[in-house]
């Protein structure tokens, strides 16, 4: 941890003021925990000022402690109050059940909406300002709204994100022309809209480890930055500027999107590499993570709690981590292995490391196929990526070239999804785990690790503290 930037100290400072905002009331602790940290708190500041660092931390609890006092859009009272909501719909679910983002002088948030059942979703549009009239109830995630009817709200103020919206309903529209059956597939990969997706396959995603890749992530940005990066070094733009446009195309992309978490991550992440590139210096491995880091935080300390979030940072932090180390032992073990398969490789097991326990805490399950799943599916998916968005764009400039192209990438779906529901397919493919699994299991860890890396610890104390560990999964798994 002594190697980190300053940003890097400087997010985790502010991330772990905001997220102990709200438990200020458990002041009683903080002197044991004073006690305890002193020590090694001391020896991490030191390279830097403290005195920013402290303030980061403070600026952090300020953050985290104005998050519970935002206006709720939830009622104060039972379920089944009058609800009047006024916004847009994110997208338009044909299941009835959609995303809808409230805004308004009582409140902003997004939660879901049930609409009536004799209206129609084509007579409504996503991003149109509306008036949901209807009955709150309760649900397993929180309180959603059952409208009795959907009015137009012509006075509603000119908003950006219901533009972007509107613009999102509108390639949805196009997608379902272009993909018919597989369309909602199509929309999850390309715009991260998952609604109407079929149940099954969801399911089949989940059960494979592969649900990373219908959540839009650092691998979908990724393979948008790499495509326009393409394109315009082509189009014979010098390293500089083709760095610089791709920067601002991700970004554009990402705006489209919505601003994801995963996505802005990456987006901040290659426009660090773009501006390193500018530049002419190297890029450093663990600023551009603290600088998306500080920069999501700071704009809404509520991203904490999300799983997409940590899930998102657990999984860059295990490559940064881990995925160098894992990749040299790789091929000192099997030097005639391919790189690029030693780096999928590499990269599959730190992100999956990284993430199992934020998976664990929050689904209490786990997928044993995750990374050959990955493997194998991952081309598939950056192969249909490109193609899905060039059918969308040629479709916009003659429909016919758009249709040809989205019979190709119509293919490599098709492929997808029977490799989803054959890695499925097997009881054993998903386990379940329970929840309280998951800090004795980081502590276990934690400890062997810190054990096993002593100078005075040999190679057979450590295959012996190996082994111990994987005895004690075996006695405590039936259990």
């Amino acid at each position: 941890m002594s190697g980190l930037p300053p940003v890097a100290r400087l997010a985790l400072l502010f991330a772990a003021g905001a997220a102990f905002a709200p438990h200020l009331g458990r002041l009683a602790l903080a002197p044991f925990l004073l006690l305890l940290l002193l020590p090694p708190i001391r020896v991490w500041l030191r390279p830097i000022g403290r005195r920013s660092l402290i303030v980061g931390f403070l600026a952090g609890v300020v953050a985290g402690a104005g998050v519970g006092r935002r206006p709720s859009c939830a009622p104060a009272g039972p379920a089944g109050a009058a609800a009047r909501v006024h916004g847009y719909f994110v997208a338009l679910s044909p299941a009835g059940t959609s995303p809808f983002s409230a805004r308004g002088p009582a409140c902003r948030e997004e939660l879901r909406v049930v609409t009536p059942n004799d209206a129609s979703n084509d007579s409504l549009a996503a991003g149109e300002a509306v008036l949901v009239v209807g009955r709150w109830r309760e649900g397993r995630t929180g309180f959603f709204v059952v409208a009795d009817s959907v009015r137009p709200d012509p006075g509603a103020a000119f908003s950006v994100r219901a533009a972007l919206a509107r613009w999102r309903g509108s390639l949805l529209r196009r997608i379902d022309d272009l993909y018919g059956p597989r369309a909602r597939l199509v929309s999850a990969l390309t715009l991260a809209r998952k609604e109407g997706l079929d149940p099954d396959l969801r399911e089949a995603f989940a059960r494979s480890g592969l649900a990373h890749l219908l959540a839009i992530s650092g691998f979908h940005v990724g393979v948008v930055a790499l495509l326009l990066l393409t394109v315009l070094r082509r189009v014979r733009l010098s390293r500089r500027r083709a760095a610089l446009f791709a920067a601002l195309g991700t970004w554009a992309y990402v705006a489209l999107l919505g601003f994801p978490d995963a996505a802005c991550r990456a987006a901040v992440i290659f426009s660090a590499v773009a501006a390193s590139t500018l530049r002419g210096r190297p890029v450093a491995r663990w600023g551009p993570l603290g600088a998306a880091l500080l920069g999501l935080v700071a704009l809404d300390p509520a991203r904490l709690g999300s799983p997409g979030f940590q899930l998102s940072f657990a999984g860059a932090t295990g490559l940064a981590l881990w995925a160098p180390g894992i990749k040299r032992r790789i091929v000192g073990t099997a030097p005639r292995i391919p790189k690029a398969l030693a780096s999928a490789v590499a990269a599959g097991c730190a992100a999956t490391l990284a993430t199992l326990p934020v998976v664990t805490w929050h689904f209490e399950r786990i997928s044993l196929v995750g990374i050959p799943a990955t493997l194998l599916a991952s081309p598939l998916v950056a192969l249909a990526l490109p193609g899905a968005l060039a059918s969308i764009v040629a479709d916009t400039v003659h429909p016919a070239a758009g249709h040809f192209l989205a019979g190709g990438v119509d293919v490599v779906l098709a492929l997808l999804e029977a490799l989803t529901r054959a890695f499925a397919a097997p009881d054993w493919a998903s386990l379940w785990l329970p929840r309280t699994w998951v800090p004795l299991a980081c502590v276990g860890a934690a400890v062997a690790a810190f054990t096993a890396s002593r100078p005075g610890i040999g190679a057979r104390t450590r295959r012996k503290v190996a082994a111990s560990g994987a005895m004690a999964v075996i006695v405590a798994w039936p259990v």
